[in-house]
């Protein structure tokens, strides 16, 4: 869910260094075996003046990976394929250090003016907020080409054999709705740090002026609207989920009733659990099962930053069907 909006930015900034006639070289995470900071599709910007945006690993690689894109740029070399084995004490030489116990492949290539029929298209595509895929073909007299097109239902992200040649292809999903019920001030930290982690935000409450900009400045839309007449707007989907925070009985049940009609696979209450039941009382229980009261991960949590982290914590790990718990417990792979 971070990779889209990660590679919105990415792709918007290519676009506008195009139009200052800047060219810019492209990193992508294409393979990766063991163990990795970052999933493949992970894109890193590098600018002619050695200033980056992205990041294909937790800081380890960007610093060689900037070296050589500027080499790159300077030299007008060719696209190519970077491996890193990041278990292997050799990095050391280098001043890599990485310890990570994974192998990664880095493809690395420059884009330069003009690509804007594609650049357009990867906008468009972006801004429908429907499923794609972008395909850079890897090798051959074609090498560093970009493609894009629909989501390919036979694939998942990867490199495959594209006639004598590889193309990696990477398959973007829009992410995920949070819908925010109450501008309340405590409200503030919950839809900035959901933004970050890759959220499409959206802030709900029916007072004009609790709908600012300039509090809410991560978020994708700001609705007024009463849970009597909810707007069209407000999604319907599986692939969104919701929290009740509105401070004010009559209003959490209204727009309960609501989100209790929708596909959301997630509904948060804040407040106490005599809140809670009075609020769940007459629901079947299919539709209890959807409530999450007290919302938020049983982490001691207190005021407002920490709650935030506690609620987008939990639903985290509904989005990826994980049972929360410490990491060092886990036997399987993070990110099988």
């Amino acid at each position: 869910m971070k990779t889209w909006r990660e590679t919105s930015a990415v792709f918007a900034e290519i676009g506008r260094l195009h139009a200052a006639g800047q060219p810019v070289a492209l990193a992508t995470l294409i393979r990766i075996e063991g163990s990795s900071y970052r999933r493949i599709g992970a894109r890193l910007l590098i600018r002619t003046d050695g200033s980056i945006l992205g990041q294909v690993s937790g800081g380890c690689l960007e610093a060689d990976l900037r070296e050589r894109a500027l080499r790159m740029l300077a030299e007008g070399g060719a696209p190519e394929v970077v491996r890193y084995d990041t278990g292997n004490d050799e990095n050391q030489v280098w001043g890599l250090g990485m310890g990570c116990n994974g192998r990664l492949d880095v493809f690395l290539q420059t884009i330069a003016p003009p690509s804007e029929p594609v650049l357009a298209e990867i906008r468009s595509r972006f801004d429908a907020s429907e499923s794609f895929a972008i395909r850079t073909v890897l090798d051959g007299p074609d090498a560093g080409e970009i493609l894009v097109g629909p989501p390919f239902t036979d694939e998942k992200s990867g490199i495959v054999a594209d006639g004598p040649h590889r193309t990696f292809v990477h398959h973007l999903d829009p992410p995920p709705d949070l819908v925010v019920v109450g501008a309340g001030e405590n409200a503030a930290p919950l839809v900035r740090f959901a933004a970050d982690v890759g959220f499409r935000v959206m802030v709900v409450d029916h007072r004009e002026a609790a709908l600012s900009p300039a509090v809410f400045p991560a978020a994708h839309r700001l609705i007024r609207a009463r849970p009597e007449a909810p707007p069209p707007e407000l999604p319907n989907r599986v692939n969104m989920y919701v929290v009740l925070m509105t401070h004010t009985f009559d209003l959490d049940r209204g727009w309960l009733q609501h989100f209790i009609g929708t596909a959301a696979p997630y509904i948060g209450l804040l407040g106490h659990r005599a809140r809670r039941d009075e609020l769940l009382a007459g629901l079947a229980p299919e539709s209890r099962a959807r409530v999450y009261g007290p919302v938020g991960l049983d982490i001691g949590a207190e005021g407002a930053e920490q709650i935030a982290i506690s609620i987008i914590a939990e639903i985290l790990s509904l989005v990826a069907g994980r049972t929360a718990g410490f990491l060092r417990d886990r036997t399987a792979p993070i990110h099988a």
